[in-house]
């Protein structure tokens, strides 16, 4: 993740860059990777048998993350498709499902915390 925040922090501080959203779509794909990978680390920072143990109590706590993964999916193949298209097509629905990824982990974790207290 750390590989994404400086390829981000280069795109941004770089001058040659606009730094008009409307106007470069590097800078939105790049805002979420970004935001993608800060989520992804969030989730990782558990341990699995913490997450296992939760997942085996709460159904709730299991459908997040079955969204999760299915999102996650969505990304990886929205991704690919922007790769292979090189075109601005994918770039909203990249911030898109980055956005709802960020927002079910960061509820999962919340949730998964208030479990563990």
């Amino acid at each position: 993740m750390n590989e994404l925040k400086n390829f981000w922090e280069s795109i941004k501080n770089s001058p040659s860059v606009p730094t008009n959203r409307e106007k470069d779509p590097r800078i939105i794909v790049a805002e979420s990777l970004v935001r993608y990978g800060d989520s992804i680390e969030k989730l990782k920072s558990f341990e699995s048998d913490l997450i296992f143990q939760a997942l085996e109590n709460s159904e709730e706590l299991a459908s997040l993350l079955r969204q999760i993964g299915k999102l996650d999916t969505s990304i990886k193949l929205c991704i690919l498709k922007l790769n292979e298209s090189q075109s601005t097509e994918y770039v909203d629905e990249l911030e898109r499902l980055t956005t709802e990824f960020n927002s079910l982990a960061s509820e999962f974790v919340e949730k998964l915390k208030s479990l563990n207290q």
